[in-house]
């Protein structure tokens, strides 16, 4: 999962605008200049539903909520969080996991929290996240831990959705796919986890 963060798209020329359903603009037009994998985007030409600016939250379900915590508390260094339903405070306790002005909620398999998605399963998910730390410095320590790093161990080069990126990929203890992401001079690097994929500047595994 990447850190997102709010922009407003500049207003295109009215020679440039769409006639039809949607419309391909140039890449000197487009407001994703620092993205250079395409000469092309679509833009709608209609107005949406609405306009999303971020992501809040995400979901995953997982076998073990301790394991999980565990794991991205102390290898990708996020905050735990025990809260209840603002409906009712009475509710089960439920858990989410913090960093930067996200947050992952977890439920736990067959112990779900309605409504869900109609696949909820552990293992599925191929997150990427965002670091500032060298993606170089971060595959040592995981390296240390003893947690595999796929793609042969090795930081690979991606593109994201800024700009081109450098990544290390490991699994969760659901397999879930993670990959860190390390962004320097307009530059961002992944990581990925073992399990389920986690898209990160990073990739690794945890034995």
């Amino acid at each position: 999962m990447q850190v997102a963060s709010s922009f407003r798209r500049p207003a295109f020329p009215a020679i440039q605008r769409a006639t039809s359903t949607s419309h391909c603009y140039p890449y000197k037009t487009r407001p994703w200049g620092s993205l250079r994998m395409s000469s092309w985007t679509t833009v709608p030409s209609n107005p949406p539903v609405c306009t999303l600016s971020s992501l809040d939250h995400l979901v995953l379900t997982v076998q073990s909520i301790p394991a999980t915590i565990n794991f991205y508390t102390q290898i990708l260094g996020m905050a735990h969080q025990s809260f209840t339903s603002p409906s009712d405070a009475t509710s089960t306790p439920r858990h989410a996991l913090l960093f930067g002005s996200q947050k992952i909620n977890l439920h736990q398999t067959g112990k779900e929290f309605e409504p869900k998605a109609a696949r909820a399963l552990p293992g599925t998910a191929d997150l990427c996240f965002l670091t500032e730390e060298d993606v170089g410095v971060v595959l040592q320590r995981l390296t240390e831990k003893g947690i595999e790093v796929l793609e042969s161990g090795q930081v690979v080069k991606r593109t994201g959705a800024r700009s081109a990126l450098r990544s290390v990929y490991v699994r969760d203890p659901d397999g879930n796919l993670i990959d860190k992401e390390f962004v320097e001079k307009g530059r961002s690097f992944k990581l990925r986890t073992s399990k389920s994929q986690i898209d990160c500047s990073k990739t690794y595994r945890q034995k």
